[in-house]
């Protein structure tokens, strides 16, 4: 006599399936379409519950360990269900069409009408005024002066400093808006640039510390030198380590800087700052741009959130609408106009930093906002 629950283990495990390829991104549109059949019927709840409650388990924020943040799955137990339903029901319908128009005559684009994210590309500005073009397909020595040999290799530039090295030769990239580039400075040091930021650096470190200056936001893996304290400077402030990963985020039109600690020990300091503050692995320094008053130190940071632009991922666990919008306007070199007032609320996002800005748009479909998008002219138009 047959298990009369073989039939029904064979579904669970399939149902599993489907929902692990959905979370890992791997889902067809015949599997989607079979997802949203079956939480729109409730068939299998318990197994949606199960895996429900398991992924919540592995998604909960733990303290800062002090080593390297792992991607943790995006969805949140509270009313997940019925989240779950609503995002594949909206991502079936995206496969369905390549653009919808609303009734209202604002439309939403889709995959195959929207605007491709940043790539590896930048501009280095040389000490003797020579402007190059980085991406990712040039490789090879791209620069040598007497100090250094700079080489590009496939989106990174590597800084070498001969054994002699002359005075000191400052160089420049710039990263536009919808880039992003790597660097490797003579110490060894680690430098990701993000969308729309600069660094200016050295040919080679000669003197007592080693010095670069940055716009923007910027991840350092710094080489470790006692003798040579290693400084940034963003902004008017001052960042001093050792050796030590961290990051900064310094943009100009913001009225604050943010520094991010993961590991070692760093000092800050400034002009519009009051006093020194340390911080500690897991800790964040806030300091106002617009005012002079002591430093804010904040602990049990997400590093998480704060390195994901670095490791590839575009996460988010509570942005607001002005979060979202600078970082539309950098990482897809949009000009976006808001009429009317952004509504007061934030957004879960958990997507490949290398996903098309249609896959960022599914939000505001399912929370009602309206928009216009003008692909050619790289223009959003919201009005909440």
């Amino acid at each position: 006599m047959a298990d009369p629950n073989l039939h029904t283990n064979n579904f669970e495990r399939q149902y599993q399936l489907l929902l692990d390829r959905y979370v890992a991104n791997l889902v067809t549109e015949e599997e989607l379409a079979v997802l949203v059949h079956l939480m729109q019927n409730h068939i299998g709840d318990a197994v949606l519950e199960e895996h429900m409650r398991q992924t919540a388990e592995r998604s909960i924020p733990q303290p800062y360990s002090g080593k390297a943040p792992v991607r943790r799955l995006w969805l949140r137990y509270a009313s997940v269900a019925a989240v779950l339903v609503i995002v594949l029901a909206g991502a079936w319908y995206w496969k369905q069409q390549e653009v919808v128009k609303k009734a209202d005559g604002y439309s939403i684009a889709s995959n195959g009408n929207s605007i491709d994210a940043g790539t590896n590309r930048a501009i280095l500005k040389t000490s003797d005024g020579k402007t190059i073009v980085l991406d990712s397909t040039a490789q090879g020595i791209v620069n040598r002066d007497a100090a250094a040999t700079i080489s590009n290799q496939r989106g990174r530039l590597d800084v070498t400093a001969h054994e002699q090295t002359a005075a000191v030769a400052f160089n420049t990239i710039t990263t536009p808006r919808g880039g992003q580039y790597q660097l490797v400075l003579a110490d060894g040091t680690e430098v990701w640039l993000d969308a729309n930021s600069s660094i200016v650096f050295p040919s080679a470190f000669v003197g007592k510390e080693r010095k670069v200056v940055i716009t923007g936001q910027a991840y350092f893996e710094v080489a470790k030198d006692a003798a040579h304290p290693f400084k940034v400077e963003a902004l008017g402030e001052t960042v001093e380590v050792l050796g030590t990963h961290f990051n900064i985020n310094a943009y100009g039109d913001q009225d604050q800087m943010i520094t991010s600690l993961l590991e070692g020990r760093v000092k800050l300091s400034g002009k519009a700052s009051t006093g020194e503050s340390m911080l500690q692995p897991g800790q964040q320094a806030v300091m106002s741009l617009s005012q002079r008053q002591a430093i804010i130190v904040r602990c049990g940071a997400d590093m998480e959130e704060v390195v994901a632009w670095k490791n590839g991922l575009t996460f988010y666990r509570d942005a607001d609408m002005s979060t979202l919008i600078h970082f539309m306007e950098r990482w897809y070199g949009l000009e976006i106009k808001v009429e009317g007032v952004l509504p007061d609320r934030t957004f879960y996002v958990d997507i490949s930093r290398h996903a098309k800005l249609s896959a960022l748009l599914k939000l505001f479909d399912v929370n009602h906002i309206k928009y216009r998008l003008d692909v050619d002219r790289k223009t959003l138009t919201l009005q909440p």
